[in-house]
């Protein structure tokens, strides 16, 4: 089994939840402007951003175990198995930042004093403002783009990482990072206000939502990208069934 079957198998694999997914969202949207232009009324979508990213995340985790087990019973090397991923998360998220943009700019058909519909590029409301709409839409892909692939590649090595532990470690990784979340980061930034408020700022500038520039906000998540997918390679090779 070469890289182009282990990433037709991956494809059309994940390629039906991937259509449920998104018709469950048509079907979302449509019903939901068309309650509002019905009943007279205003809405403001969120979007599909946020839910893309969990949804991706939660697909990443799903993305190693079974088909490390199939493709090394195939005689498929970790290295094969491991860019056959890498390339159908490509084109996933690919695919997906087309559609959550397409989304976004098929809403504009909807009254716009009545229906908004939220992306990405509203934090960056000064880019928004000046730029062409050509610009805007290839800003939007560019970040919607690394956003996707990003929240793929970290929930894959959560998944590779999990996979290489102990049973003892995987019940600390199971129970410790929603801890950790929820919990301890609120608890340390109660007790250290000053320090977190230094790591604040410091999210804030690498983010690029201080200064307002994307382009600060796609350097960081191609570096954030890579540096996951580097990790991930190591520890898929090292991987053992």
């Amino acid at each position: 089994m070469n890289i182009k079957r282990v990433i037709h198998y991956q494809l059309f694999d994940l390629g039906k939840a991937f259509l449920i997914y998104y018709f469950i969202i048509l079907s979302i949207i449509l019903l939901g402007g068309g309650v509002v232009i019905i009943s007279s009324g205003n809405a403001t979508f969120n979007g599909t951003g946020f839910s893309s990213t969990v949804f991706c995340f939660i697909a990443g985790l799903c993305m190693f175990r079974e088909y490390f087990y199939l493709f090394s019973q195939n005689g498929v090397s970790r290295k094969t198995t491991y860019i056959g991923t890498l390339s159908s998360i490509a084109l996933l998220s690919a695919l997906m930042s087309i559609i959550e943009v397409l989304f976004v700019y098929l809403s504009r058909l909807f009254p716009s004093d009545r229906i908004r519909f939220m992306h990405f590029m509203d934090i960056f409301t000064q880019v928004t403002a000046s730029s062409s709409l050509a610009l805007q839409i290839l800003l939007d892909l560019i970040l919607t783009f690394l956003i996707i692939i990003t929240c793929f590649s970290a929930g894959y090595l959560i998944a590779v990482l999990f996979y290489r532990s102990s049973k003892i470690l995987k019940i600390g990784i199971a129970a410790g990072l929603p801890v950790l979340l929820f919990l301890g980061l609120p608890l340390l930034a109660y007790i250290f206000p000053e320090a977190a408020a230094r790591c604040g700022k410091l999210l804030m500038t690498i983010s690029g939502l201080e200064s307002g520039n994307p382009l600060i906000t796609m350097l960081t998540l191609v570096i954030t990208t890579a540096f996951l997918n580097i990790v991930n390679y190591f520890a898929v090779r090292k991987a053992e069934l």
